[in-house]
């Protein structure tokens, strides 16, 4: 995908969040395979969309930066051992995945839900939203509610 189509990606997805009354603060769409909703911890959490045209796939994460974000990500996975995983589990076609350590990212962290999809395909594009939107409540439900009280 150019960085052309990647930003009319996220600014439709972007819509359909705004229209839905999800936006906690005003985005405006990237031209980069992530876009950013939410933030906590002074911005060293936050909640994204991703999408991979390549290996046709999109997934909702949080991503752990900063100098606490090993004990930012151990703190959060501890207190989510709480969660029913049937609520994550739902939303995906492979199970949700915790990264501590990524080699091909070592400066971050993450937890994230990914299911398959070509983000590319315009014809699919409202069922790919319709699933990262669900996923995002889903996320902020089960993990948000944990990251407000920090």
């Amino acid at each position: 995908m150019t960085k052309s189509e990647r930003r009319d990606y996220w600014r439709k997805f972007l819509e359909r969040l705004r229209h839905e009354r999800l936006l906690r603060t005003e985005r405006q769409p990237y031209d980069f395979t992530w876009q950013v909703i939410d933030e906590w911890a002074r911005h060293s959490i936050r909640l994204s969309a991703r999408l991979n045209a390549d290996e046709n796939w999109i997934h909702i994460d949080l991503t752990f930066t900063g100098p606490s974000r090993y004990e930012n990500f151990d703190r959060l996975v501890r207190e989510s051992g709480k969660i029913p995983r049937e609520r994550l589990a739902e939303l995906s076609d492979r199970p949700e995945r915790y990264e501590r350590d990524a080699a091909d990212h070592p400066k971050e962290c993450w937890i994230y839900l990914r299911r398959s999809g070509d983000p590319s395909d315009s014809h699919t594009r409202d069922a790919q939203h319709e699933w990262l939107t669900h996923a995002l409540r889903t996320f902020r439900e089960v993990f948000g509610t944990h990251l407000d009280r920090w």
